[in-house]
């Protein structure tokens, strides 16, 4: 079976804003739209490596579907740190593959996310690799 990740799109994840949190760790919701205008081309390639690396090894570990990851960014350096893996499918998966199918419907081809996540797992479950 090939090995073969597909990005899905980088969001900012809003954390500790008030008035909709008290703690300044806590997730209160993405921006999709944030991100390019916060991080370069340059880290853009390396989030699509960081990606395809997990995806190959997570591939070895018989993983198959969505997995989300995230990371932090040191704004002194611009390092990018992986700091959690998430193996299972996001909570913005639904909300990422209603966006999708909006664009679908101007003529973008292609999978959602979501489609592609059960195209993993049924293809798996055949042995089958996903197209």
């Amino acid at each position: 079976m090939p090995t073969r990740s597909r990005p899905g799109n980088v969001s900012y994840q809003i954390t500790g804003l008030k008035p909709f949190t008290d703690s300044q760790f806590a997730t209160v919701g993405n921006d999709w739209g944030a991100t390019a205008s916060m991080l370069s081309s340059g880290e853009f390639r390396t989030i699509r490596d960081t990606i395809a690396k997990l995806g190959a090894k997570m591939q070895k570990e018989n993983w198959r579907g969505l997995f989300g990851i995230d990371l932090i960014k040191d704004t002194k350096t611009g390092r990018l740190y992986l700091i959690e893996i998430n193996a299972r499918q996001p909570a913005s998966s639904p909300f990422e593959s209603a966006l999708q199918e909006s664009e679908r419907a101007k003529g973008a081809l292609g999978m959602t996310i979501f489609e592609a996540h059960i195209a993993a797992l049924v293809a798996s479950h055949c042995g089958r690799s996903p197209r």
